[in-house]
């Protein structure tokens, strides 16, 4: 069988490696000059700028079978360039090159009976091949998607989209108006604030905005472990908001429950001080009225009173660094609050930064642009500020230009992979997680295609798979409201994972390590990276798990103390009240 593969980023690689590893002929395309997608540095196409960190950690970055990220001299969170190396080193054991074209444009697919006749573009001109498969890895972020305002066009200020700003210096001793609150927005507002002769970011409404590293500078996605993330979506919010001892902002059912089972488990472990915060919180009148009503998660997604809630505690400059650090954490809990939405159901921004930026009086929180003036913006709450430069951080539209300018959209795929009415395409990597990190995905799509190419593997028939659609894009649209018309690939790491795994046969047996106790602590209580699908089923490799788990710290005690509580007390309780029919209870995964 030959299979054409649109791109050669981090999709297209564990793409070709999981297609060549089952003896697939596999040929590579890709309009840019180097491997690695938007990992390469380019100052003339969307990839990673100059200064790019990863915002997710090594251990979930990097792939189930290849833990063999070098990052001891940079931490969790090393440049841009040490993720390319690893990238590199993949390919090197994989002996991908010899299958990757570059500086080669498919430029248009056509159906040709039960194949795909690619036109690809190179210096020398147009071929066209033809192919039995073909999967499309080109990933979200190639079209800018620029929102139009009236008057826009009457505006006599510099107004582009951030990825086809080529360089940052053009914005220096400039009004800058940054639109967006996503970590584009975040990182570009706190980079260009040493030479901006002013700063504004512009929010229709508020955003997740959590912090790369938590407790004793570990990373904040370790957090993300299988004891804890089986808890429906409004619960999981629940515990973050109101059951981690240094947040505790909301009261709920879910925490009074909660404190009740960790107070007897933290007395008999001695964790004397977060006993008395859960012992002393019983005499709040507040965790016994949450028993009898219903939470309010979050607040409505408003730009205009987030804005307002912002100034009104910035008004006066902050007399020291710790009323710097208050006010980080009050502008966190309100941007969470103005978000429309609970925290689980959203895309998160990792680079916090500029929340102390914020407080030093740097950069101005305005609403939603409502239209330009000449030489400035009005805003939706009628204010009207002159600005030099508008920088629109508004994302991409999912266009595939040799698709006939197709416009993908996740809530039509089957899975975020498959289109029925296209037996013989892929689109692997298009899946974006609100939490965790993008390659494992793209590698377990993977992993399942090369199962349906061999045979192993069936698809449901294409009614099952459109009634599926139908059902995931309802619940999609449901939990969504305020993302559902622009991010459309938005997904549940965890669960699209678990699904998978499922679907694969790879999912992490429990009860079979018992005998292994080193590796059932990792997967119960450590970060819930993709080596934890390399354990059991097809394609196991036990000395990378072994590998990978060797090179993660041990889980902090508080958290293993957590997810004793939830995973043995709690997740038995609300799987008997989900067979009882009370949907709410009903784990996730």
């Amino acid at each position: 069988m030959r299979i054409c593969i649109v791109g050669a980023g981090v999709s297209a690689l564990t793409t070709a490696k999981e297609l060549k590893s089952k003896n697939f002929d596999v040929e590579m395309f890709d309009k840019r000059s180097n491997v690695g997608g938007l990992w390469h540095f380019d100052k003339k196409t969307s990839t990673v700028s100059d200064h790019t960190v990863l915002s997710t950690s090594v251990s979930f970055i990097q792939f189930s079978d290849f833990p063999e990220m070098d990052a001891t001299n940079e931490g969790y969170f090393p440049n841009y360039k040490v993720y390319l190396t690893y990238l590199e080193k993949y390919i090197q054991k994989h002996d991908l090159l010899p299958l990757i074209k570059l500086e080669h444009e498919v430029t248009k697919t056509v159906r040709n009976g039960d194949k795909w006749d690619v036109t690809i573009a190179n210096k020398d001109g147009e071929t066209t091949k033809t192919y039995d498969y073909v999967v499309v890895c080109t990933g979200l972020n190639h079209e800018p998607l620029v929102p139009r305002f009236e008057g826009d066009e009457s505006f006599k200020g510099q107004n582009i989209h951030s990825s086809l700003l080529e360089s940052t210096d053009s914005l220096k001793d400039k009004k800058i108006l940054i639109v967006g609150g996503g970590e584009s927005a975040a990182d570009l507002a706190h980079a260009v604030l040493p030479y901006a002769k002013s700063i504004s970011m512009a929010l229709r409404k508020g955003h997740i905005v959590t912090l790369s590293k938590g407790p004793g500078q570990r990373p904040a996605d370790h957090g993300s472990f299988r004891a804890k993330i089986w808890l429906p979506k409004p619960f999981l919010h629940d515990f973050h908001h109101c059951c981690i001892p240094k947040v505790q902002d909301q009261f709920s059912s879910f925490r009074t429950f909660y404190t009740f089972l960790v107070l007897p488990i933290l007395l008999l472990t001695l964790q004397i001080r977060p006993f008395f915060k859960f012992f002393f919180s019983l005499f709040d009148y507040r965790t016994w009225r949450a028993l009898f009503t219903t939470p309010e998660r979050h607040g409505p997604a408003s730009g205009v009173e987030l804005s307002k809630a912002i100034a009104d505690i910035s008004k006066n400059p902050p007399k020291s660094e710790a009323e710097v650090e208050q006010r980080f954490w009050q502008y966190r809990k309100l941007f969470n609050w103005f978000s429309g939405g609970t925290h689980s159901t959203q895309p998160f921004t990792k680079s916090p930064a500029f929340f102390y930026d914020i407080a030093r009086g740097d950069i101005n929180i305005r609403p939603g642009i409502k239209r330009y003036h000449e030489h400035g913006v009005e805003f939706d709450d009628g204010s009207v500020e002159e600005y030099d430069a508008v920088i629109l951080c508004t994302g991409f539209r999912m266009l595939l230009p040799f698709l006939d300018n197709m416009t993908l959209d996740g809530r039509t795929l089957y899975k975020n992979t498959f289109m029925p009415e296209l037996p013989n395409m892929a689109f692997v990597g298009f899946a974006r997680g609100s939490i965790g990190a993008t390659p494992p995905v793209p590698e377990m799509q993977a992993r399942w295609l090369s199962g349906l190419l061999t045979g192993r593997l069936q698809l449901p028939s294409v009614e099952e798979m459109n009634k599926t659609i139908k059902c995931d894009a309802d619940e999609y649209n449901r939990r969504r409201p305020n993302h559902a018309q622009r991010l459309t690939f938005l997904v549940d790491y965890h669960g699209l994972m678990e699904g998978l795994a499922g679907i694969i046969g790879c999912k992490p047996q429990l009860w079979r390590l018992i005998t292994k106790p080193r590796i059932l602590y990792a997967v119960l209580f450590g970060p819930m990276a993709c080596y934890q699908y390399r354990i059991h089923g097809p394609d196991t490799d036990i000395a990378a798990v072994e590998k990978a788990i060797a090179k993660l710290p041990p889980p902090m005690f508080f958290r293993v103390i957590q997810g004793t509580v939830l995973f043995i007390f709690m997740k038995p309780v609300f799987s008997l009240l989900g067979a009882l029919g009370f949907k709410k209870f009903k784990p996730t995964v």
